[in-house]
């Protein structure tokens, strides 16, 4: 799910709801805090890693990418785009 708008609008905060009302638990990611694509991408993948531990309580993880369209601050956004298609479907794989 993309949620798009300008800042203040609620929408980490509704993503948090709606996942945790469907049965998620919930790990977030701020993507701007380190602006390079690989490291955006094995950020995720740790989280993913971190959410299927006993600490997921069985239940399935939402992995909240916060400020996505700022991890492309250096121009590399193509990285972006193949590292998360890289680990979303690795994650599906396994």
């Amino acid at each position: 799910m993309l949620l798009s708008g300008p800042p203040g609008y609620g929408k980490t905060t509704l993503a948090h709801i709606v996942a945790r009302h469907a049965g998620y638990r919930t790990l977030e990611i701020n993507a701007s805090d380190d602006r390079s694509a690989a490291t955006v991408s094995t950020r995720i993948k740790n989280a993913i890693d971190t959410g299927t531990g006993i600490a997921s309580e069985g239940k399935p993880t939402c992995v909240i990418i916060d400020e996505i369209d700022g991890a492309s601050g250096g121009g590399d956004a193509v990285s972006l785009k193949i590292g998360l298609r890289s680990v979303l479907t690795e994650g599906r794989a396994s």
